[in-house]
């Protein structure tokens, strides 16, 4: 019966890109919150750009306001932003991560293929070994008794 002898090593590794994985899925969707978040106050600064013509009665007051709150939001939008650049960077490294482990689980998977069908080969003599020995001796056999 094949045992690979690195299998625990292997199990370690298969681990290993299972979690880097998870952590890579788990920067997507951070990100994409982020990005849910940044257009949702695209949005809202556009409506309030675009309404502000209708502000009526004490339009200073309501101007100055509708203007300090995109303002607000407009700082908003820009630290969004930079979360988002750093956010990028952190799946940057996280994908690079997953390909380093990818990688190494690869050149385990690899070995332990190669392994396997030395092992195929090596059953496989032993066995053409056997039936060899088992020939002979009964091609002894028969010639023992003509004789």
């Amino acid at each position: 019966m094949f045992k690979f002898k690195l299998q625990s090593v292997l199990n370690v590794r298969l681990y290993t890109e299972k979690m880097e994985k998870q952590n890579l899925s788990g920067l997507l969707n951070e990100r994409n919150n982020l990005i849910k978040k940044m257009d949702l106050k695209v949005r809202q600064v556009k409506e309030l750009s675009g309404n502000q013509a209708d502000l009526g009665e004490n339009k200073n007051v309501r101007e100055k306001l509708v203007q300090e709150f995109l303002l607000s939001e407009l700082k908003g939008i820009w630290e969004l932003e930079k979360q988002l650049e750093i956010k990028d960077s952190e799946v940057a490294k996280q994908r690079n991560k997953l390909i380093e482990a990818n990688k190494e689980v690869q050149i385990l998977e690899k070995l332990k293929q190669k392994e396997l069908v030395e092992y195929v080969r090596e059953e496989e003599r032993q066995d053409q070994k056997f039936q060899n020995e088992v020939a002979t001796q009964m091609f002894y056999k028969q010639e023992e008794e003509w004789i």
